[in-house]
């Protein structure tokens, strides 16, 4: 059924109709292997009649310049000036890159800033990366996952942007075979929903997008 623009506005769940998104990120939002137009940003555009632009990049880093190409710190240029909603996912490069926290955290204080200057009339969030040991101590490199999602949650804090805690309420759990085998582009893959993956996911975020 057609819903109309006059009727959507009643709607108490309107906000996102007809307005202009972009998802800035890594392939969490460029989707891997599979169709950007099968992740949860996507069908979320298309369920409100959004304009849609996926600034997603494989590999790419927040802050570090040693992942695929300039990092979204000053990727950020590139997006379309009129947004009514910019969305960042991103970090998980950064953590397989090993970036200082410190670095990490100068480097994403500085998007906020030119986020919330840029782009004052926007709706900004990010989203950080999944949790893939359940046990955060198990993660065997030396800069744990969990420090940069911690890292990105503070950064937020002191932007006023609100933040969606991918790897506590996501109810996304990576390091499950099981959940990946189901849910993921491959059984061995702890980055990259599937469809499937995607729709599981959706109405988390749908949520937390109407509540912005």
């Amino acid at each position: 059924m057609t819903v109309s623009l006059t009727n959507a506005r009643k709607h108490p769940d309107a906000a996102l109709y007809g307005k202009k998104i972009n998802v800035l990120g890594d392939s969490y939002v460029y989707n891997h292997k599979e169709p950007k137009e099968n992740t949860w940003h996507a069908r979320i555009a298309e369920k409100y009649k959004m304009v849609y632009r996926n600034y997603g990049k494989n590999g790419n880093g927040i802050v570090t310049p040693k992942a695929s190409g300039e990092p979204l710190v000053t990727r950020y240029k590139v997006m379309d000036k009129d947004a009514d909603y910019i969305v960042v996912v991103g970090g998980k490069n950064d953590y397989n890159k090993q970036i200082s926290i410190d670095e990490f955290k100068d480097g994403l204080r500085s998007l906020c800033r030119h986020l919330t200057e840029e782009y004052a009339d926007a709706k900004i969030c990010f989203f950080t990366p999944w949790r893939i040991y359940p046990d955060a101590s198990k993660d065997p490199k030396p800069i744990k996952l969990m420090d940069y999602v911690d890292a990105m949650i503070e950064v937020c804090g002191e932007y006023a942007i609100p933040i969606f805690d991918s790897s506590r309420k996501s109810d996304v759990r990576m390091y499950s075979p099981a959940f990946r085998n189901k849910y993921c582009q491959t059984p061995t893959d702890v980055s990259h929903l599937n469809t499937r993956g995607h729709v599981f996911f959706m109405n988390k975020a749908e949520q937390f997008l109407l509540s912005l």
